[in-house]
């Protein structure tokens, strides 16, 4: 019985890699009849793939059959048999490849600097750095303590009495009001994470 078992697996194997090959063979015909002409794609004893790393790539190519990573290669094997998934999933693949070389990330990284979107991002960021508040002269919040505000947990330092400007309140604090007060300015740090087990509710967040 193992004998027979023996000698169908081997027969079996036979056929199959007489199937395996001859759709290789079909499909390296096919590819040059009508070739994929890219920079990304190579001819060995396999279709070679090579790009820029994108997890759009690797997830187009693990759609195709039998493809695989060469870690010796760095790059993907696709054996001939596949050339009709390949070329289905070729367009995607390539823009992808194409929108991960480094000079277009870098295109992008300098386009996207020079963006309304950046500037305002930046401008905000500076302001942050500054770690000045604006609260009511007539209802300031308790120094020391956490206060929640709509920038977050804070622990108010100091109450500089230096007015702030409407411009500056409406561009950067829009959720604070000054109620029937004048809106100043006061320092403030981050609050420890022990010193968060209480809060102050501020009426101006």
């Amino acid at each position: 019985m193992r004998r027979a078992e023996h000698r169908l697996n081997a027969w079996m194997g036979r056929e199959w890699s007489g199937v395996l090959t001859y759709a290789d063979q079909r499909g390296r015909d096919a590819f040059d009849f009508d070739p994929i002409a890219s920079p990304y794609l190579e001819i060995a004893d396999t279709f070679i793939v090579r790009t820029p790393y994108s997890r759009t790539v690797i997830a187009e190519l693990r759609e195709v059959p039998w493809s695989s990573w060469d870690p010796a290669l760095k790059a993907w094997r696709v054996p001939f048999r596949s050339i009709e998934d390949l070329r289905k999933h070729w367009p995607a693949i390539e823009d992808a490849a194409r929108h991960a070389e480094p000079k277009e990330r870098r295109r992008r990284a300098e386009s996207e600097k020079a963006s309304p979107e950046n500037e305002k991002r930046r401008v905000e960021a500076t302001e942050r750095r500054r770690k000045c508040y604006p609260v009511p002269d007539d209802a300031p919040p308790p120094l020391d303590q956490v206060v929640t505000t709509h920038a977050g947990c804070l622990v108010f330092e100091e109450i500089t009495g230096e007015i702030v400007e409407a411009e500056t309140v409406e561009r950067f604090y829009p959720g604070v009001q000054a109620g029937s007060g004048t809106l100043i300015w006061s320092t403030w740090h981050r609050p420890c994470p022990a010193s968060l087990r209480t809060c102050w509710r501020s009426p101006q967040r």
